[in-house]
């Protein structure tokens, strides 16, 4: 459509429908009705096509008439247009059938056309079925092929071969589907997909419309992959265009609970740098405040499964006695004792693992389960030093937000 709007003069005629309002309302947009069309009369082309980088023509070429028709859109990734296709699949044939019977008949009645070309209109960045639209368009052309007996010759054209053999299948009244070369004995039928999208014969009664109709309840599987929401695990938009043109990974199970003693399962697919066990795939235990880390990855023994640190030494025996068993949290030598901005979830943490309570020394919540789950280094004898360097952190994770 846009290249016709460069190359023709056919925004005019369109053009002229945007002032019409209904019933004076302001800001009301006149649209293409769902299943109507609009009739441009006398289109003058005076440019080259895209390829040729729309040069001007020494003489233009006028059109009887040009048909525009509003398919739908069921491509996520088009931006600028919304994702106005019907869910049910037998409202979507009726509706795009619907489409293409006004366009068709409006050539055939308003333009008095001897010649009609339609292309694969809607196949192309709007992601619809050529074989849904090719199927649609032969069964009107057949439907209403005893009133079209002005019409001298209709070419269907477009990039999609699978378009024209579609429609010429459906005009003969036979299956648009391709043929699937194996027949009556492929070994796919179990495959739902693939014997929705073959014809395997055999097939009686409405062919057209049946085929038509397993063809829009599977459609072909998209092999490529929609953008990640920029917003990530923290999206909150729950619309549906935004749903279907956007992916968003799924919140994980795990919950990291080494920090309250709790035990950690490590599967032996698990790597060595994060506390493999091996071919045994045995759960890890940490409550005793060990990094559960195993020397060389390899497999625990059956009568030793306590994985030593790395600074443990080779004899098992202890050189002193065993601490008592009190809650604490696990500190590395090298990690700094004040608060630290992850880069990955953009949270201000706690030497503990915990975020931050956003209310800062405000916070009047003195709940066991609040303060277990979020830090207040306020009130654990903080000092000015480490006050001044977790507020820097805070703020300049702040900014990072809103450079975000």
């Amino acid at each position: 459509m846009q290249a016709w709007c460069i190359s023709s003069t056919l925004f005019q005629s369109l053009a002229l429908v945007e002032p019409l309002k209904r019933g004076g309302l302001p800001g009301y947009r006149q649209h293409i009705p769902a299943t109507g069309c609009i009739v441009s009369p006398h289109v003058q082309i005076f440019r080259e096509c895209t390829d040729d980088g729309y040069g001007f023509l020494d003489t233009a070429t006028e059109l009887p008439g040009v048909v525009s028709v509003a398919m739908f859109n069921r491509n996520p990734r088009v931006r600028d247009s919304p994702l106005d296709s019907p869910a049910e699949p037998a409202e979507y044939l009726h509706q795009t059938r619907t489409k293409l019977e006004a366009a068709i008949m409006a050539a055939v009645q308003v333009l008095k056309a001897e010649v009609i070309v339609v292309p694969d209109v809607g196949c192309g960045v709007f992601g619809n079925d050529p074989l849904i639209i090719g199927g649609c368009l032969g069964s009107v052309l057949r439907r209403h092929a005893a009133s079209m007996t002005g019409v001298k010759e209709v070419i269907i054209t477009g990039r999609r071969e699978d378009f024209s053999r579609a429609a010429q299948r459906a005009i003969r009244g036979e299956d648009p589907r391709p043929i699937c070369d194996s027949g009556d004995a492929c070994t796919r039928l179990s495959d739902v997909v693939h014997a929705a999208r073959f014809c395997h014969g055999g097939a009686t009664g409405s062919i057209v419309d049946e085929a038509l109709l397993m063809l829009a309840k599977h459609p072909q599987p998209d092999t490529r992959t929609k953008p990640p929401c920029r917003y990530g695990l923290s999206c909150h938009i729950r619309t549906a265009e935004h749903l279907a043109r956007f992916s968003h990974p799924e919140k994980g199970a795990v919950k990291a609970d080494s920090a309250r003693g709790g035990k950690t399962e490590v599967s032996s697919k698990t790597d060595a740098s994060r506390g493999t066990t091996g071919s045994t795939g045995r759960p890890l235990d940490v409550s005793s405040g060990g990094s559960g880390l195993g020397g060389a990855g390899g497999p625990l023994a059956p009568k030793a499964p306590v994985v030593r640190p790395w600074s443990a030494s080779a004899d098992p025996t202890p050189s002193t006695p065993a601490p008592p068993a009190v809650p604490r949290v696990a500190k590395d030598e090298g990690r700094d004792p004040n608060p630290v901005v992850e880069l990955g979830g953009g949270s201000v943490s706690s030497p503990s693992r915990r975020p931050v309570c956003k209310y800062g020394k405000a916070c009047y919540n003195d709940k066991p389960g609040h303060l277990a789950d979020f830090s207040h280094p306020w009130k654990d004898g903080e000092t000015e030093e480490e006050e001044k360097k977790r507020m820097d952190l805070q703020e300049a994770h702040e900014l990072l937000n809103l450079a975000k």
